[in-house]
């Protein structure tokens, strides 16, 4: 798996931004609600998510910020 990104928002467009990017260069996979599904659910707890993203060279993780 090229990266990964676990995601349910993107209120101001830069995780969407960032996807399309990165997608120029390999396939994104994403569990999250975002880009709706684009691959299979995880689990819920902390240790699936880690278990899930490992599995990419690469993950998103932009922080949110207060006002989203």
């Amino acid at each position: 798996m090229f990266a990964t990104i676990v995601a349910r928002h993107d209120h101001r467009g830069q995780r969407t931004q960032i996807y399309n990017e990165l997608s120029k260069y390999g396939k994104v996979s994403a569990p999250g609600g975002l880009f709706k599904g684009n691959t299979s659910k995880i689990g819920r707890s902390v240790s699936d998510k880690i278990n899930y993203i490992n599995q990419g060279i690469f993950n998103i993780c932009p922080e949110n910020s207060p006002d989203e």
